[in-house]
């Protein structure tokens, strides 16, 4: 079966958006039902293709995980297809892991990886999959792995914004945080536009403890997208470590104003250092 690369490189550059990423609420996801199926049930691997990539598109997983399915059963040889289904086992898996933070999630990210696997034995060094397995592996907490298959995209496409910022989070794993702060500059150089590798840069300069850099990523972030609520939490926590404890608190009641995902603890610890009367973290 052919390859839809563009198709697919689109989806997998947009695995944030999969139910259950800290920048998407959950909830609508797990308060609806999947649409019926078609009353006459798809015929060839492309329409079983197809009726995934609509599952996938709704965030229901489990219907696009068993449409990938029958579809591979019908092309063995369709890379698309394995590499479809890993995709929709990582976003199940970010599911699982908001439930079951022990093993829901896992078992899924193996999944994934296995079935990117199988894609990259049909299609060796085909980019799309190594990106979507790094990504996974990161998840994993698997720098290194993650790192390798990172290098091999950039090496595939040196000018592709998406390769740089995906291997500066494994350079940031690995403590490496020079050279993340330059994949970050080279991916922002290609794509300006892409708020969320200022996000990221400020959180390599966050960990650097580079409060002053860190505040001007988080700014930047903020001026592409005012409603941005992590990027609110973490201006807040960098200058209350800084010392700027009115700036900190402005940050911190600017994140619960516009906090779409309510992580309790977040949520507390902001509601705690909003507060006229707080400790200051620690330098």
């Amino acid at each position: 079966m052919k390859s839809n690369t563009k198709k697919f490189w689109s989806m997998i550059a947009g695995t944030a958006l999969c139910a259950g990423s800290v920048f998407l609420p959950l909830q609508p996801v797990m308060a609806e039902e999947a649409p019926a199926a078609e009353a006459e049930a798809p015929q060839t691997a492309a329409e079983w293709q197809e009726q995934g990539d609509t599952f996938f598109q709704g965030w229901y997983y489990d219907e696009a995980i068993d449409a990938y399915g029958h579809a591979i059963a019908l092309d063995k040889q369709n890379a698309d297809a394995y590499a479809a289904r890993a995709l929709a086992f990582y976003c199940k898996g970010n599911t699982e892991l908001s439930v079951d933070k022990t093993t829901g999630g896992n078992t899924y990210y193996a999944r994934a990886i296995a079935d990117y696997g199988q894609a990259l034995k049909l299609a060796p060094q085909e980019e799309k999959y190594l990106l979507g397995r790094g990504i996974v592996y990161l998840k994993l907490e698997d720098a290194d792995k993650a790192l390798a298959d990172f290098n091999s995209v950039v090496a595939q496409r040196p000018d592709d914004y998406s390769a740089y910022d995906q291997r500066s989070q494994a350079y940031r794993e690995l403590k490496q945080y020079d050279k993340a702060i330059l994949d970050l500059n080279q991916a922002l150089a290609l794509n300006d536009k892409d708020y969320m590798n200022n996000y990221y840069r400020g959180r390599v300069y966050e960990d650097q403890g580079d409060y002053a850099n860190a505040d001007a990523s988080y700014d930047k972030a903020i001026a592409k997208d005012q409603r941005f609520a992590e990027a609110w939490f973490h201006k807040g926590i960098v200058n209350e470590k800084w010392g700027k404890s009115s700036e900190a608190i402005d940050a911190y009641r600017q994140f619960l104003r516009y906090d779409r995902v309510h992580n309790p603890d977040m949520t507390a610890f902001a509601v705690n250092h909003s507060a006229e009367r707080y400790k200051p973290l620690k330098k």
